[in-house]
């Protein structure tokens, strides 16, 4: 299925259902591509340098790759909705025995399954393909955000928070959960000011998550699904630990730059890997 033949679907799909979703700022996508291109095999890198070239723009292929990972939020901010489901997926919390719904099928696992589909594809067009491998680099990021792969539904949520975008806090960095996670709970802030030292700074962070969490400490074999359901699962133990209406404390932030950073790391360990299985020959 091409990506057009999708667009039609997914347009309708937004007028019944437009949460106020973001994702991990432009900084933790940033961080996941840096991760992910440093794992890619010559084969893999070389297919994704050709799709990225610009011959008007003389950057490397891995600034390029890494400035690909903001398109997906950077088009929907202007007004192109065609993957504005692609970002996430609703996978239900109950919470206070609130009814709960199941997500909607278009969704981040959809969009990263579709969007291997067209890059396996050798006949799709490279417009298609360009666009799919935007897509991929950012939704595979999206997924691993705890808040992008649950909704929680309580007393005072009875539809759902929209993955924390209406659960309220009171902190400097944000002042909601959602917006809290995406900013890396403050982590983010010093490296979202432009300057001509942001990109190696963020480029230095990738190296250290890299540090703590190496990729040999994690044998994966899951899928986007079970990517969502691992998201869900740390969401509901620890993200959602937290009074709503409160300030997030030393101990809640300090023991979830951890977990960000881990997540951060599986994204772009879990992006490499399927890369690598979709153009190693």
């Amino acid at each position: 299925m091409k990506i057009k033949s999708v667009q039609c679907a997914i347009l309708c799909c937004v007028l019944f259902m437009s949460p106020i979703v973001f994702g991990w700022s432009a900084v933790g996508h940033k961080i996941v591509a840096q991760i992910a291109y440093d794992h890619l095999t010559p084969d893999a890198k070389k297919a994704v340098n050709q799709l990225t070239f610009d011959p008007e723009k003389h950057y490397s292929g891995r600034s390029r790759f890494v400035y690909w990972s903001t398109w997906a939020d950077w088009s929907r901010d202007r007004g192109d909705n065609r993957f504005r489901l692609w970002h996430y997926i609703d996978l239900p919390i109950s919470y206070q025995v609130a009814q709960s719904r199941s997500p909607n099928p278009i969704n981040a696992v959809y969009g990263i399954n579709h969007c291997q589909i067209v890059l396996r594809n050798a006949t799709d067009s490279i417009e298609d393909q360009q666009t799919c491998l935007k897509l991929l680099i950012h939704i595979v990021g999206d997924i691993h955000q705890p808040l992008h792969a649950s909704n929680r539904f309580s007393v005072n949520h009875p539809k759902g928070d929209q993955g924390g975008n209406s659960f309220q806090i009171r902190s400097r960095v944000a002042d909601n959960l959602h917006a809290y996670w995406d900013r890396g709970l403050g982590k983010f802030t010093p490296l979202q000011k432009r300057s001509a030292t942001t990109g190696v700074r963020i480029w230095q962070y990738a190296e250290e998550i890299q540090e703590r969490y190496p990729i040999e400490r994690f044998n994966d074999t899951s899928s986007a699904i079970g990517w969502a359901n691992e998201g869900r699962s740390i969401a509901e133990s620890y993200v959602y630990q937290i009074p709503e209406g409160s300030t997030p404390s030393k101990e809640y932030h300090d023991q979830g730059i951890p977990v960000m950073e881990e997540r951060l790391a599986l994204a772009g360990y879990r992006l490499a890997a399927m890369l690598n299985s979709i153009y190693n020959k």
